[in-house]
């Protein structure tokens, strides 16, 4: 069954128990996620979701989205109402464990923000086969670069998991060391890099083996998809291209690096970034300044990693008295 027809049937039957706000609400949340499933599948059309991709899309509100744990379990119970509706309880059910796995407890204190030294550390994880298995250390090679390459542009520049997953090969500008960057919004925005990091990408760009490896010009994936299990790229048959990282699977990547470097798996792409943010404000960069390298619309996101930074600072100095 169509999905849309299915959730506007579900809608219609709610609208004489169900407040105005609440059904728009409902309605916002469901074509939430009938746009994601169709970018997942790379299709115009959606049919009823599978376990796997209800998995996926809950991995997407907790680690992509960023959500708060209320927030998910709101987004949760709507789809879990709306599959009870359409009268999959297997479905629905697989909703209501991971709505109940969703907990605002346990939140840690670590220091929200990456140490230089902790920098060091995870570049040299990553340059490592410390902790791989003999599976993992057999191609290793081929994603090695890549995930270093990652981790240079987000902590090095502010790169986004969004404009990551939308760089292509096209865009990347070897000779002038520019990057042309694009959000999931659209903003263009122009980012230079050091003569080194350059290299890194050219690097990585020439790991790829050349029977997969995309032309310097091609509109392709820069960031590629690789499958362990049978040791080889992923390909986009619909447009025959290498098929390129999600962002679900840039911030698992980011978790099981971390991981293995020592430093936890509760800093996700979004706080990377700002210890970027920070690090630029504590070299005497202007929050204005920054944020119109970054896009942003208001000083605000700027003004709220200073004061994240400052709260702890101050956390800290109480504990110490």
């Amino acid at each position: 069954m169509n999905l849309i027809k299915g959730m506007e049937r579900f809608m219609i039957d709610l609208k004489e128990a169900k407040q105005p706000s609440t059904i728009r609400r409902y309605s916002y949340d469901l074509k939430q996620f009938d746009q994601w499933l169709k970018e997942e599948r790379n299709t115009s059309d959606s049919d009823i979701p599978t376990l796997e991709e209800l998995h996926s899309y809950y991995l997407y509100l907790k680690h992509v989205m960023e959500y708060s744990p209320n927030t998910i379990r709101r987004i949760l119970s709507v789809l879990k109402q709306w599959l009870l509706f359409m009268d999959n309880k297997e479905l629905a059910s697989c909703l209501e464990a991971y709505i109940q796995k969703t907990t605002g407890k346990g939140k840690d204190r670590k220091y929200p923000f990456l140490k230089e030294k902790d920098i060091n550390r995870l570049f040299h994880s990553i340059a490592s086969n410390s902790g791989l298995t003999d599976h993992q250390m057999k191609y290793r090679h081929l994603i090695r670069d890549r995930n270093d390459v990652i981790f240079r542009l987000i902590l090095f520049y502010g790169v986004t998991i969004q404009e990551l997953t939308n760089l292509t090969i096209d865009r990347i500008h070897f000779a002038s060391d520019e990057l042309v960057l694009k959000s999931r919004k659209g903003k263009i925005r122009h980012r230079t890099i050091s003569k080194e990091d350059r290299i890194k990408l050219f690097e990585y760009y020439m790991t790829i083996p050349e029977p997969v490896r995309p032309g310097r010009y091609d509109h392709a994936p820069f960031f590629i998809a690789f499958d362990y299990q049978r040791g080889t790229y992923r390909w986009d048959y619909d447009h025959d291209i290498p098929k390129g990282l999600t962002e679900v699977a840039m911030q698992k990547m980011i978790r099981q690096e971390m991981v293995r470097a020592g430093l936890g798996r509760n800093l996700t792409a979004r706080q990377l970034r700002k210890t970027y943010i920070l690090n630029q404000l504590q070299a005497g960069r202007s929050k204005e300044d920054l944020s119109v390298e970054l896009r942003f619309e208001t000083v605000k996101p700027i003004e709220t990693v200073e004061e994240t930074w400052q709260k702890w600072e101050s956390d800290k100095k109480l504990q110490t008295i």
